[in-house]
């Protein structure tokens, strides 16, 4: 069994290759990431607090309403 250190060190090991995956333009290594970090937050029950991905999303919304806006 880990510890809660070991797994505090893992969620932030997960969302540096989230973003790194991202910047490569390898999304399903992103998705992988991504994801694991969503579990081990709720493993540590923090799965409530803002996600490091938010401000990505809001920038990916932002492009798509400016999009629909030009069609």
């Amino acid at each position: 069994m880990k510890s809660q250190e070991d797994v505090v060190a893992y969620l932030a090991e997960a969302e540096q290759n989230a973003i790194v995956s991202m910047a490569a333009n390898k999304w399903e290594r992103f998705g992988y990431w991504a994801a694991m970090s969503v579990h081990l937050r709720k493993v540590l029950g923090t799965g409530h607090t803002a996600s490091p991905f938010r401000e990505f999303a809001r920038l990916a919304q932002r492009l798509l309403n400016d999009a629909e806006v030009l069609h």
